[in-house]
């Protein structure tokens, strides 16, 4: 599919990881991932990504807050968060920090990166 596509997975649940990873990589995408708000916000200071798919509720630093932080060094890019269970207060909230949207769990892989692949065809990346 899209091989130049860069994406970093964030979810505090290894099997979540694995599973997104090794679907996405055998279209082609290239994946880091993280399993900690700090530890993804460690990783993009080294990484180019075109994109962060982050779980909404984890330990620490939740997918909100770190998204916020990612999006106040990279205004630019597009990060998308995952739950299986929010409210659509913390979804509005999401959206005011910059998220581009709120994906539900379980991941409805072709939509999702349909909406992935849409954002990188329209140049918004980083």
């Amino acid at each position: 599919m899209n091989s130049d596509l860069h994406l970093l997975i964030v979810d505090d649940e290894p099997n979540m990881l694995a599973t997104l990873q090794d679907i996405l990589e055998e279209f082609g995408w290239h994946v880091d991932c993280a399993t900690s708000g700090n530890e993804a916000l460690d990783l993009l200071a080294n990484l180019d990504v075109d994109f962060v798919l982050m779980d909404f509720n984890m330990p620490g630093l939740s997918g909100v807050e770190t998204a916020e932080k990612m999006i106040l060094e990279r205004p630019h890019l597009p990060v998308f968060l995952m739950s299986a269970d929010v409210s659509e207060l913390w979804k509005a909230k999401a959206v005011q920090c910059g998220v581009r949207a709120v994906l539900s769990k379980p991941l409805d892989i072709p939509s999702a990166m349909a909406l992935l692949t849409e954002h990188h065809k329209q140049g918004i990346s980083i």
